[in-house]
């Protein structure tokens, strides 16, 4: 039976998943973290803020607060606070994160060499185009439904200031016309 594009894919990142979790596990260490390593070792200094893992991994904040401080609890990374009272946190490469940044650099190079086994230079060049491609596309079309949920969000909430907004003015209008009956009653009695 043939599958549908988006079904190799899954299948393609599961298996990814798999293998990797198996081999960092003789290491202590996930998928996920592995990330992380690979992450901090390509910026300057081996240093990044959570803020900017966040938005780089497309993650929510306690997502990558809960991996950050296993991480740091297994002594891969160091964080320190950047400014006093706030949530904001710097991260470092630590030398035993290091470390373990090239046994996920080896498991990396062994996945890519089992992926593209029998492919030649310039299909694996294609192969690469594609995906990246692919991935283009489906961004944008996520970013285009999150603007469009945006939009429609900031509408139903204007809708609703202005729907205030006209039920305090009757209320107000109430308010003065009774004001304006009581007081025209006072005059009469």
């Amino acid at each position: 039976m043939k599958q549908d594009l988006g079904f190799y894919l899954k299948r393609i990142d599961e298996s990814l998943d798999k293998m990797a979790n198996e081999n960092f596990k003789t290491v202590g260490m996930t998928l996920a973290q592995a990330k992380v390593l690979n992450f901090l070792h390509s910026k300057p200094g081996k240093t990044a803020t959570q803020k900017e893992m966040e938005i780089f991994f497309e993650v929510s904040h306690p997502t990558i607060s809960g991996i950050l401080k296993r991480m740091e609890q297994k002594g891969l990374i160091s964080s320190k606070l950047l400014h006093e009272g706030r949530t904001s946190k710097q991260v470092t490469l630590s030398a035993k994160g290091e470390k373990n940044y090239l046994l996920a650099e080896q498991q990396k190079a062994s996945s890519r060499k089992i992926l593209l086994k029998g492919f030649t230079k310039a299909e694996t060049d294609q192969v690469e185009d594609m995906l990246r491609r692919i991935y283009t596309n489906l961004r944008a079309e996520t970013d285009k439904t999150e603007e469009t949920a945006k939009k429609k969000t900031t509408a139903k909430a204007a809708a609703k200031t202005t729907g205030k907004e006209k039920t305090q003015k009757r209320a107000g209008a109430k308010t003065a016309a009774a004001k304006s009956a009581s007081s025209r009653t006072k005059k009469t009695k």
